[in-house]
């Protein structure tokens, strides 16, 4: 029987590919559509807008060659450039976003657009615009060394020979892949096949990579003295593995009483306060979607399944960690 396509499954199907070549303009013109309980009409929607985008006033007395520098100066030059949003361009804009599903015109009798209004599907993209690039612009890469000195700490080990980090994100960070490398001897990298493809591109010195096959990690038993899942989540389905079997590759590879790292995500406390509470659930609901979202009983169940050592389950400012070894 065929799946029936709603706005939640054309939801969970979308990418940020698939919403790449809206412009801010319009991204913002879609959050203030959402503010009108009924349709509006073009031009009241266009001043909306408008204000929104209104420049904020600069200083002019001062010689930018003396006071900026190179970049500063031409960054300068295109602040003071007037831009201004045309009624043209912004019915444009709207076309654009109504072929797109996004918003709803609503014509006369002489097919003249009289109002416009939100669809279905434009409260969902906006809130999936706001998680996708609240993850993509969070700066967290001293946050992420912080945590490996932790859990070095909890290890009392800062050193390891032979060790394998295993990617479960569909994008690169290269800054935690060259981390890792300052605190082993040898790093193997293991992700699908695209990314292994997209990271072999970068040549990095020293980096080893390794492949599934027949739905098993192709090292031989117990060669590991550290292995890291930096991106552990309820979704796992790699080359055909579920998670639970993953972690059993993963015990198997590992050398007995070698060192094995869960990072995940912890769950979050609301608060008293309305705006920081719509913020935190669009979060929640954004790890939640990627299956992200643990708590300390469900990871302890997973390493129990795969018959793991659990040394520490800890939160550490929003990340849930599991430091185990194998048996």
């Amino acid at each position: 029987m065929p799946k029936k396509i709603d706005v939640s499954y054309l939801i969970d199907h979308l990418t940020i590919n698939d919403i790449s070549d809206l412009s801010l303009m319009e991204i913002l013109t879609l959050n203030l559509l959402l503010k009108y309980p009924k349709p509006v009409v073009r031009y009241t929607l266009y001043l909306d807008v408008k204000n929104s985008l209104k420049s904020k006033s600069m200083e002019t007395e001062f010689t930018i060659e003396r006071d900026l520098g190179g970049s500063e100066a031409r960054f300068y030059k295109f602040l003071i450039e007037i831009k201004k949003l045309s009624t043209s361009s912004f019915y444009h804009s709207l076309t654009n976003l109504e072929k797109k599903g996004l918003v709803r015109f609503n014509r006369n009798s002489s097919n003249k657009i009289k109002t416009v209004e939100s669809t279905k599907l434009t409260r969902d993209v906006v809130n999936f615009i706001f998680k996708s690039y609240t993850s993509l612009i969070i700066d967290d890469f001293q946050f992420e060394q912080n945590l490996a000195e932790e859990i070095n700490r909890r290890f009392e080990k800062k050193q390891f020979d032979m060790a394998m980090i295993i990617w479960l994100k569909d994008y690169i960070e290269l800054g935690l892949i060259e981390f890792f490398q300052t605190h082993v001897n040898q790093l193997y990298f293991l992700g699908n096949d695209s990314i292994i493809s997209n990271i072999e591109k970068f040549n990095i010195p020293g980096l080893q990579y390794s492949r599934f096959h027949n739905k098993m990690i192709r090292e031989p038993d117990g060669i590991y003295d550290l292995i890291v899942l930096p991106n552990y989540n309820s979704n796992i389905d790699i080359s055909g593995i579920n998670r639970i079997d993953l972690l059993k590759e993963v015990s198997r590879i590992a050398k007995k009483g070698g060192k094995i790292i869960l990072i995940t995500r912890s769950d979050v406390e609301l608060t008293t306060n309305f705006y920081a509470n719509r913020l935190l659930s669009l979060y929640r609901e954004m790890i939640e979607s990627k299956g992200r979202l643990f708590t300390p009983r469900e990871l302890e169940e997973d390493l129990k399944k795969a018959d793991l050592n659990i040394i520490e389950i800890f939160d550490y400012q929003g990340l849930l960690i599991g430091l185990v070894s194998a048996k």
